[in-house]
């Protein structure tokens, strides 16, 4: 009787969300942000588990989930986003520059925090920042805050590993009135 071989599985890529991905017995193992160091440590070690003894042990399966994701990758997919969208004749406008400086407070306060956890108490922390910190105008601050707002909603359609439907109501603040 044959001798059944096992073929080595594969490492692979996730598009969607950027991940390495092993597929083991039909059961798809995430392994991480794609072609880093760490996933192919975790490919290598599932794999030698598999060979050994049939299963694969201690591995999270699942993809990672929206709420892993910190404020500050959205607003990177942001101005990722901002960088093929804004341009006018091959050429990047200030646009970007704006949003830029738009998204610096948010991410000196809250660039570490999960995105799930970013607010509307925690933009208006932003917006008192710009006032008391930055000393801009009302018309500017409003402006800003506007840019954070998108910052939120295209990042996460861009980063496409969060639920647009979560980030569809980025947090919003009432703008500054002139009383």
């Amino acid at each position: 009787m044959p001798t059944i071989k096992r073929r080595i599985p594969k490492y692979r890529h996730f598009k969607p969300r950027n991940l390495g991905v092993v597929r083991i017995d039909g059961r798809d193992h995430y392994l991480g942000v794609h072609d880093s160091p760490e996933s192919r440590e975790k490919y290598h070690r599932m794999v030698a588990e598999w060979i050994s003894d049939g299963t694969v042990r201690g591995i999270k399966t699942e993809p990672p989930q929206f709420s892993d994701i910190s404020v500050n990758q959205v607003l990177l997919a942001y101005v990722k986003y901002a960088r093929t969208y804004y341009v006018r004749d091959g050429e990047i406008t200030s646009e970007v520059e704006n949003i830029a400086y738009s998204l610096r407070p948010v991410r000196k306060l809250y660039g570490r925090t999960p995105a799930m956890d970013f607010g509307p108490r925690r933009l208006k922390t932003v917006r008192d920042y710009m006032i008391d910190e930055e000393d801009l105008c009302r018309r500017e601050i409003n402006k800003r805050v506007g840019r954070i707002k998108r910052g939120g909603e295209r990042g996460a359609g861009s980063a496409q590993r969060i639920p647009r439907a979560r980030f569809g109501c980025w947090p919003t603040t009432g703008a500054l009135s002139g009383s």
